[in-house]
């Protein structure tokens, strides 16, 4: 149960540091307005959204153990160059800091969850859909 819980926490983490805090911390603290801040969220959600299959893709190839970590480690060790990109005041740094943020490090974390079942209980909502008819 503690692993699971730590697993979600690890999977979580990242989504609201580079998706949600980073709005509040960018327009309170920093020189950015609500547009800029939302702006570099959409565009790391949408690199999140292309990477997570191809991640996933890799899963099979790497090894689910080896994204995971990578996740995990990438998100301590980005910590500092994060920060230090928002420091900049740059709108680009804003956007670079979140893509990578979302994008990768998050979308890294995120593609593994998917695997967590056996593959034959993972569906999907389009599977479901055609079984109830």
């Amino acid at each position: 149960m503690l692993i699971a819980m730590g697993a979600k926490v690890v999977e979580t983490a990242p989504f609201y540091i580079y998706g949600t805090f980073i709005v509040s911390y960018a327009t309170s603290n920093l020189s950015f307005n609500e547009s800029e801040a939302l702006h570099a969220v959409v565009i790391g959600s949408l690199v999140a959204t292309i990477l997570i299959p191809i991640i996933g893709h890799l899963l099979d190839r790497i090894g689910r153990k080896r994204i995971y970590l990578f996740g995990i480690v990438a998100t301590v060790l980005y910590d500092f160059p994060y920060f230090w990109m928002l420091q900049q005041g740059s709108v680009f740094f804003l956007i670079l800091a979140t893509v990578i943020g979302l994008g990768f490090i998050w979308g890294s974390l995120n593609a593994v969850q998917g695997t967590m079942m056996s593959e034959s209980r993972r569906r999907g909502g389009t599977w479901c859909q055609r079984k109830r008819r």
